[in-house]
């Protein structure tokens, strides 16, 4: 038990909603985030059913990402860099730009944004 030899084909989760390309899993504050290209699905734990997940279809976040490393998190919320090139920070279902415009020029230089990479740290 608990070794990976027991896992059952169905026991699998994917976007359902927006059924966008699947970039990214997340955990955050109990729940599991599912990061698509065009959006964020959240999901919680139900302890029913094969996964034992259900979306709150009620709190899809309208904002995806390519760049499935550029996702962190912190005590308190989780970032990461949006399909648009902006950095977004979501507390509960909401995803908020906190980019400004110097990072934002950066960010646009660029050549490929596919591979970026996320960190929080308390200063």
């Amino acid at each position: 038990m608990g070794d990976g030899s027991d896992i059952r084909s169905d026991n699998y989760a994917d976007a359902e909603d927006d059924s966008d390309p699947t970039v990214r899993m997340f955990s955050f504050e109990g729940k599991m985030y599912i990061f698509g290209e065009k959006t964020i699905e959240p999901w919680w734990y139900s302890g029913q059913g094969a996964p034992p997940l259900e979306l709150i279809d009620t709190a899809i976040i309208q904002k995806g990402t390519t760049a499935p490393y550029s996702v962190s998190k912190s005590d308190q919320y989780m970032y990461f860099l949006g399909d648009d090139l902006s950095i977004y920070q979501v507390s509960g279902n909401n995803a908020r730009s906190i980019s400004n415009s110097g990072i934002a020029e950066e960010i646009n230089n660029f050549s490929d944004t596919d591979d970026a990479i996320g960190f929080c740290f308390n200063f």
